[in-house]
């Protein structure tokens, strides 16, 4: 049986990826980005983006939802204190179960 796979990328630091992205969060947020405009180090601007990116939440969301694969790999920050510490994975999650449990479901 064939799946239709896709690919998100929600470490926003990350300089180069070894795979195809369907989603990248560096689209909307790069911590280079913040690290020259807020003039911040990366670790600061790590916890910048985890920020925003929270604040966007429902605009990740609807990204990568729309891919509508039948897996969807999401490859997180290699920094997880910071992921786990601000709490995005669950907020993530908790905005993503609905439209798993639809998805799933849908076929």
């Amino acid at each position: 049986m064939d799946y239709k796979v896709s690919f998100v990328n929600l470490d926003p630091g990350c300089e180069y990826l070894l795979y195809s992205h369907d989603f990248d969060i560096r689209s909307i947020i790069t911590t280079r980005d913040i690290m020259i405009r807020e003039k911040m180090g990366p670790n600061s601007a790590m916890v910048r983006a985890m920020e925003l990116m929270e604040k966007r939440i429902e605009n990740i969301v609807a990204g990568i939802v729309k891919l509508l694969g039948d897996i969807c790999l999401i490859d997180t920050p290699g920094q997880m204190e910071i992921f786990i510490f601000m709490q995005l994975d669950l907020k993530l999650l908790k905005n993503l179960k609905t439209s798993v449990v639809r998805l799933m479901f849908s076929s």
